[in-house]
């Protein structure tokens, strides 16, 4: 929508769409991966162990030292604060979410696909304010802004 600041488009329709050329190389993706097999088995064996393989995966993918919290975390949070200035806190990932083409998976379950990480990337903040739900409003095609 023209005339629209970013945080004024995020705040009526609820998401927008930044244009941002991160330092994130491929390799530090790589490096920030995380094994979703390792969390899923130590998710499956909560019971065995109390949950604490579980709670250590999870510490790592949050406070992990990976390129990802080095490099793409304070990426992150300075485009959100463009957009939410008055966050008090933001707390991007240490490990990185990268999908893969899977094999084993029943039909009934979903299924991931493989995605390029490019060094230009978009980021796309889905949030459903009080304004878009009361007024109840369709959000323009992303390229309008």
């Amino acid at each position: 929508e023209e005339g629209l600041s970013k945080a004024d488009f995020f705040e009526k329709y609820g998401f927008v769409i930044l244009n941002h050329t991160s330092t994130m190389e491929a390799s530090d993706w790589e490096r920030s991966d995380r094994n979703i097999n390792e969390l899923l088995k130590a998710y499956n064996n909560r019971t065995e162990d109390g949950g604490a393989a579980y709670q250590a995966i999870m510490n790592d993918f949050r406070n992990g030292d990976t390129p990802v919290k080095q490099i793409y975390a304070p990426e992150t949070e300075a485009l959100i604060r463009t957009i939410l200035p008055r966050a008090k806190s933001i707390m991007p990932p240490a490990r990185g979410i990268r999908r893969y083409m899977t094999i084993r998976v029943p039909p009934s379950r979903y299924t991931t696909i493989t995605v390029s990480i490019l060094k230009k990337w978009w980021i796309e903040i889905p949030f459903l304010t009080s304004t878009n739900r009361r007024h109840n409003t369709k959000p323009p095609k992303p390229t309008s802004i």
